[in-house]
């Protein structure tokens, strides 16, 4: 019996081991989107690739003090980047707009955005009376929406 408890440990601490590990390893990853991403995110390091379609890689990396999650296409092109900011961090729009959008909010959470449709953005997720809802602000087209979650 502690023969086989052994065996089912091992193989559960070995599967548990891949599953984290689990990703596209460097020499998968498309030359083309290895450049496109030192070009645009010089001195990335700690890079990690997964294959979310046939076609769409997401890259996680920190560049400078930050984490950033990318996604491209298999040609190449790029999609969008996210990375999360403290609340003090973003622009005062967006800041005066919780204030007047969610004055009894709690739980900010929030990420910056870059897409090729939607431009830059912020999205903030956040929890009033009991219900959660996301804060999107397209800082470029200084407009906004509320949806709930």
């Amino acid at each position: 019996m502690k023969g086989l408890v052994t065996v089912v440990s091992t193989t559960l601490f070995v599967l548990c081991s891949w599953l984290v590990t689990a990703g596209v390893h460097g020499t998968q990853v498309p030359d083309t989107l290895r450049k496109i991403l030192q070009t645009q995110y010089p001195s990335a390091e700690m890079v990690r690739w997964k294959v979310l379609e046939v076609d769409k890689y997401e890259v996680d990396f920190v560049w400078g003090e930050h984490e950033y999650i990318a996604y491209y296409r298999k040609d190449g092109s790029w999609i969008g980047t996210n990375r999360h900011v403290d609340e003090s961090e973003l622009p005062e729009i967006v800041q005066v707009l919780i204030t007047k959008v969610a004055p009894q909010s709690i739980g900010h959470f929030c990420i910056e955005s870059a897409t090729v449709t939607d431009g830059a953005q912020y999205l903030v997720y956040y929890k009033e009376a009991g219900k959660s809802y996301k804060l999107i602000v397209n800082a470029e087209k200084y407009t906004y929406e509320v949806k709930p979650q």
